[in-house]
């Protein structure tokens, strides 16, 4: 949050989301909005740029560009598709995680 100002041709963003993903079990504290808001001013700084981060996200700066699945993005930098990543956990199965970007396209 002390971070005014970014000198960066390409910013690739992940802002942290739990505080306002409003679910049954936890609902939203809406802690982290500013921080949010923030990263998406200094993304806007560079001539490319890419924010991930929930659907929740948008209550707090717009609608997203663009969507994969359950991740939403908003900037100029379009992600192609995704690459799945398994792990294990516990040792007994693999679980799918996160997906992480195959290939960008800049818009």
């Amino acid at each position: 949050m002390t971070i005014e100002r970014i000198e960066a041709q390409k910013i690739l963003a992940t802002p942290p989301c739990d505080s306002f993903t409003d679910l049954p079990w936890r609902p939203a504290t809406n802690k982290d909005a500013d921080i949010l808001k923030h990263c998406l001013a200094l993304c806007r700084q560079a001539p490319f740029w890419l924010l991930e981060n929930n659907r929740w996200a948008q209550k707090f700066i717009g609608p997203a560009d663009f969507h994969r699945g359950g991740h939403y993005f908003w900037g100029n930098i379009m992600v192609a598709e995704f690459v799945h990543v398994k792990m294990r956990t516990s040792g007994l199965k693999p679980l799918e995680r996160a997906a992480m970007p195959k290939g960008v396209i800049l818009a």
